[in-house]
């Protein structure tokens, strides 16, 4: 299994404590201490937030799955592996409900102030992301249900490669959140321009592709829509990137050019 990933989880079912988001989660608490969590009076106060921030790491655990057996299931044409990343879709659509739901119970009950304020928020537009992400993911599952002939075959190998680079994206800011890694998020943040350029690649060659090959234009069309949402996914994981920088700091980076982001990051 690839390293971070997550097997297949219900909502229902506790993270699991072996996954390695979780064990960087744990390994950085003094980190995080210094931002004032996990040092309230009452015990069942950081029982409740440190659950919250598990789930989301179980949540971006199984989304890096399911992105990642998509990819398996275009390279190696595998209409099963497909069809399970579709039918899963609903489980992350479950983690999402979970973890709004203990967000806005901990609101409710504890009101939280500060720093602790800022990580529910930060939690819930994280996890709003990570399910637009789950919902790329299941569109460009639905590619390995084509059948491509050998010469189209050869137009998802630069899906793949794609696919990879937001995979590592994805990867990444998961890692950086579960230690609230502010230089790890802007590394992030600048790798979405590469994206970009891959993606505007991809989408000529396969503008090209069509012009000389009309009848090729409705399968083509699918691959050029799975590339559209890879570029989504990285776009997904800048603003996690923004969330976590938004915690830390406590600055709403959003909208700022490059140079006036990384200023506020590390002022």
């Amino acid at each position: 299994m690839t390293p971070g990933f997550l097997p297949i989880l219900s909502a229902s079912e506790p993270a699991c404590a072996g996954s390695s988001y979780q064990q960087t989660a744990n390994e950085t608490e003094p980190a995080v201490d210094k931002l004032n969590l996990s040092k309230h009076i009452s015990s069942s106060f950081n029982e409740e937030i440190n659950e919250v921030r598990n789930h989301v790491m179980a949540m971006g655990g199984l989304i890096e799955q399911q992105l990642n057996n998509a990819l398996m299931a275009i390279a190696n044409a595998d209409a099963e592996l497909a069809q399970l990343v579709i039918d899963t879709d609903l489980k992350v659509n479950d983690w999402e409900l979970q973890i709004d739901k203990e967000c806005t119970s901990i609101i409710v009950k504890r009101q939280p102030a500060a720093s602790d304020l800022r990580l529910i928020m930060a939690i819930m537009k994280t996890i709003a992301d990570l399910e637009r992400i789950g919902d790329e993911t299941r569109r460009i599952a639905r590619v390995a249900l084509e059948s491509f002939n050998s010469e189209q075959q050869d137009l998802l190998v630069n899906l793949d490669n794609l696919g990879r680079h937001v995979g590592q994206m994805l990867h990444d800011v998961l890692d950086a959140f579960a230690r609230m890694d502010v230089e790890t998020a802007l590394l992030v943040h600048k790798e979405d321009k590469k994206v970009d350029r891959e993606y505007e690649a991809i989408t000529r060659q396969l503008m090209t592709y069509m012009i000389e090959d009309p009848r090729s234009i409705p399968k083509v069309m699918n691959v050029l829509w799975s590339a559209r949402s890879l570029e989504r996914i990285g776009d997904r994981c800048k603003n996690l990137a923004e969330y976590i920088i938004f915690f830390v700091k406590g600055k709403v980076v959003r909208h700022s050019s490059a140079e006036q982001l990384e200023q506020e990051a590390r002022s």
